[in-house]
Parts: structure tokens; sequence; C-alpha cells
């Protein structure tokens, strides 16, 4: 847009305008990007020539870099309608980011962010009060949480017995009941294997495991 204007006002680029010229077209770009120009009754905005120039551009180098051109896989948008939606929606997320609040001035939508000089995006007096509290909470809440565990120490590992309680474990009724199908089990296992259990880790194994054959 700054091309656009230049070229409009001095016949000549941005760069070659000068000082003085610059200035002055800055000042253009950021009265018309920061202007709120939205009609609530339509849902209409109204911009410039100039700037509608500039949107149309714009439209057309995004659809062609997600259509077909550099940078992209060839055809990232297929569908028509989502490569004319895509530089609509980069269009209204920079209107918000840049235009002033209704009977708002110099504050946009999105509270001035993100930063932008060129249209006087800059951090409010609001914002750097919130950013300010925010980390003074925030330092205060790990102080808090300091405190509090310095304050309560942590309970001490609990100490183990002397003598292991399963050796002084007293068979239940329904422990002594299940005794022979414990037995029936083994003998099933012996019978099905053709061989006994030698050892604690197969007879663990052959109780639970499923019987199969042996070669």
């Amino acid at each position: 847009m700054q091309d656009a204007l230049a070229q409009k006002m001095y016949k000549t680029s941005f760069a070659q305008a000068g000082q003085d010229g610059q200035a002055v077209i800055n000042q253009r770009v950021k009265d018309e990007l920061r202007r709120n120009t939205y009609d609530t009754a339509t849902g209409n905005i109204t911009i410039s020539t100039e700037r509608a120039a500039v949107v149309r551009t714009l439209a057309a180098h995004y659809t062609s870099l997600f259509g077909e051109q550099y940078a992209m896989t060839p055809g990232t948008l297929r569908n028509p309608q989502d490569l004319q939606a895509l530089p609509a929606f980069f269009f209204w997320s920079a209107w918000a980011a840049a235009t002033d609040r209704p009977e708002d001035t110099q504050l946009s939508y999105t509270s001035n962010w993100p930063h932008e000089p060129l249209v006087n995006n800059v951090p409010t007096t609001g914002n750097g009060i919130w950013s300010i509290a925010s980390v003074i909470l925030l330092i205060a809440g790990v102080a808090v949480m300091i405190a509090f565990h310095s304050t309560h120490q942590d309970e001490g590992d609990p100490t183990p017995p002397r003598t292991d309680p399963l050796f002084d474990l007293k068979p239940t009724p329904s422990m002594r009941a299940t005794v022979p199908i414990r037995n029936i089990r083994i003998t099933a296992r012996t019978t099905c294997c053709g061989q006994s259990p030698d050892g604690f880790r197969k007879w663990i194994t052959w109780i639970f495991a499923p019987c199969t054959s042996h070669a």
C-alpha cells in the first residue's frame, strides 16, 4: 500500500519518495488501516481504491501460492471456494488486528496485537499493567508454594516389618477348601504333559499355563 500511495501522490516508488514523502505516506497508511468503516447494518466495510487494489493483488498471490505455484505442493487447496476463503481470512485477521474499535481510538479489536509500529499497534497502558500484575502474581504463587512445602516436611518412609508377614499367615477355611482343587490341577498337568514338575518355576508355570502336548 505504501508503493500504491507513492505512485498516486509522487509518481514514484515508496523507497524513492524521500523522508518527508515517506512520512506523509506512512501517516496515510496508518489512518487508512486504523479507520473503522464497518457498517453494522449491511455487514460491509468501505476501503480506499488503493487499498482495494492491494487486497486484490494479495488475494491473487495467495490463491496462486496455495493453488499451483512455488513453496507449496501443487494443488494444496483444490476447492476453488477454499482458495477464495483463505485470502479473505487473511484480510479479516489483519483488519481486526489494525482497525480501531468503535468509539475507541488507538485500540484495535485484538488490543493492538501483534506489535506493528507501522499501524501504531503498540502495547497499551492496560496491557503493561496486566502484564506486570500477572508476573507479580506468578512469583507470589511460587513463593507461597515454596513456603508451604518448607514448613510441611514429607513423612518418612514406613518401617518395614522384621519378619515376612506371609510366613506367619494362617490359612483361612476358604484357603483350605482350594487345596483339593490345586492337587487336581497338578495331577492333571502331570498326566497331560507326561512329566512331573521339578522346581518352583516349572511348578508355577505348569499350574497356571494352558496344557499343551509335547512331541
